[in-house]
């Protein structure tokens, strides 16, 4: 009991200053503080000839505790790759603007202050040509990603499909700043 309280003491400090514990049993104790290594909780604690070598080693939970944040180091994403990281990775120009013909579309676009502007675009350009656009025109947009509706549907949501594998051809789009 002793060994599993100076453990969890050990594992809950985790890099934080500790207070000095006492390890063992009857009037007798030791102490242990930040300078010594959780190897002597083993080493303290082992001494009465009370350790089992089947008991888990306070190194082993150490070591698992340092491996698992490593883990959850490597998945978590980069800022840079978050959210919104494709909207800034769009240029700030207008794209051009393809002629009339099959291959391209007409999209007509509702802001909010009620002015409606019609745009052309190719069928192939993906969604986030659209908000290429946005960013190019809308001072409001130059920062921050423009909530863009089609029928309910965030089109920040799927920026990689081309428009008419979202079924924009000769759409009208909502566009909320």
């Amino acid at each position: 009991e002793d060994q599993l309280a100076a453990a969890i003491a050990a594992s809950e400090l985790d890099g934080q200053v500790e207070p000095a514990v006492a390890v063992g049993s009857g009037s007798e104790y030791d102490t242990f503080s930040d300078a010594n290594s959780y190897s002597d909780i083993h080493s303290i604690s082992s001494s009465d000839g009370d350790y089992s070598e089947d008991e888990m080693d306070v190194d082993d939970v150490s070591a698992a505790h340092e491996q698992m944040a490593q883990e959850a180091t490597r998945e978590a994403v980069p800022e840079e790759q978050g959210p919104g990281a494709w909207y800034r990775d769009l240029p700030g120009t207008e794209p051009l603007e393809p002629a009339a013909g099959p291959a391209s579309t007409r999209i007509q676009f509702r802001f909010p202050n009620g002015q409606r502007v019609v745009k052309r675009f190719a069928k192939t350009d993906s969604v986030a040509t659209i908000f290429q656009y946005l960013k190019a025109t809308l001072p409001e947009a130059a920062h921050e990603i423009p909530e863009v509706l089609f029928m309910s549907t965030r089109l920040s949501d799927c920026v990689d499909q081309t428009i008419e594998e979202a079924k924009l051809v000769n759409a009208s789009i909502v566009v909320d700043i």
